[in-house]
């Protein structure tokens, strides 16, 4: 993943178990080292999430039964917290295995993983002073969440939040503490069916919730319409998606649109008639080309404060879009060096 981080840096967490920050003004990477409970040992393990925090608070959720850690980047990275299902005290979580971390408009943390939804309130006043709750289905209570498996959190402009779940689309609102599930219409064009796999979750500049979905495309919902939309690949169509399995979806300040898939990467292109199907400009890796994209596997991106474009890969590591010189449409490639096992593109 690569994700925005403080004083122009940005932080990237590879599968080799990792934590890496970029300075984007010095184009260099530098290794974190991250402590855990155990004297003189590193975190080692699969990260799933980070988030920093506006005061230098480090947020690392870990895959492989890790749980959550916290730690002070103000102070020699010292950790804080480490929560666990196992803790007995104010640290527990619903479960270890950690899919997602997101920062709410109020400063609430919210935790998902692969059982449980969790909310950690008043964190800036200390670790100790912290309220964690947590969210579990509740087969009898139709206001509850609809499923334990929880990912994507996204925050609406009302805020509502949005919760990607094993059962679909959930929404929950804070004013009220209820849940509510988008149920999936029989009888609508446009369906909830194949939200069940959806894998990315986006609210555009307009308010358009958007969804990655699993080999099946691009679901939007305009929800002061109720009105669903859904793009795909047409094989008749030269410039459709290219591709129906969404791994990322990032949108411009400007409005246009960018889908990653497992075969490419695809820009949306200003269309002349609102009614006409979205015509997309697609990036692939020509072996042939240094330039190119590295690899067609996306996997995460992210436009930066200086408005530079980044693009996280699978094996190919991480790429830099030039838009504007003497080379706009070519990329700049960074990547570990393959004989170090260590490390992970």
């Amino acid at each position: 993943i690569v994700v925005p981080g403080k004083k122009n840096k940005l932080w990237l967490a590879t599968w080799s178990s990792r934590v890496l920050q970029f300075d984007m003004e010095k184009e260099k990477f530098s290794l974190l080292q991250l402590k855990t409970e155990e004297p003189g040992a590193s975190l080692k393990t699969i990260i799933s999430h980070i988030i920093e925090e506006e005061d230098g608070t480090l947020w690392v959720g870990c895959w492989d039964e890790g749980g959550l850690y916290k730690y002070d980047l103000t102070n020699n990275n010292e950790l804080i917290a480490h929560y666990t299902d196992h803790s007995n005290n104010v640290h527990r979580i619903s479960n270890n295995t950690i899919s997602s971390i997101f920062e709410d408009r109020t400063g609430d943390i919210w935790v998902s993983t692969i059982y449980g939804l969790n909310r950690i309130s008043g964190n800036k006043n200390g670790a100790e002073s912290e309220t964690i709750t947590q969210f579990y289905h509740e087969p009898e209570d139709p206001q509850s969440i609809s499923h334990n498996l929880t990912g994507s959190i996204a925050e609406d402009n009302s805020g509502i939040l949005w919760i990607r779940t094993g059962k679909g689309i959930n929404t929950y609102n804070r004013e009220t503490g209820q849940f509510n599930a988008w149920e999936h219409d029989e009888n609508g064009i446009y369906s909830l069916e194949s939200f069940h796999c959806f894998r990315t979750l986006l609210i555009d500049n307009e308010g358009i919730i958007w969804f990655g979905l699993q080999n099946q495309g691009v679901n939007n919902l305009i929800v002061r319409k109720n009105k669903f939309k859904l793009i795909q690949h047409n094989p008749d169509h030269p410039n459709s998606l290219n591709n129906n399995f969404i791994t990322s979806i990032y949108q411009d300040t400007s409005g246009v649109l960018w889908i990653g898939t497992e075969e490419g990467l695809n820009r949306s292109l200003p269309g002349k008639n609102p009614d006409e199907p979205t015509a997309w400009h697609l990036f692939t890796n020509d072996p042939a080309n240094p330039s190119s994209i590295s690899s067609n596997r996306i996997r995460t991106i992210y436009r930066d404060r200086q408005g530079v474009l980044w693009i996280g890969t699978l094996h190919g590591g991480l790429n830099k879009y030039i838009e504007t010189g003497d080379r706009p449409g070519q990329f700049e490639h960074y990547d570990f060096d393959t004989s170090d096992i260590e490390y992970y593109n």
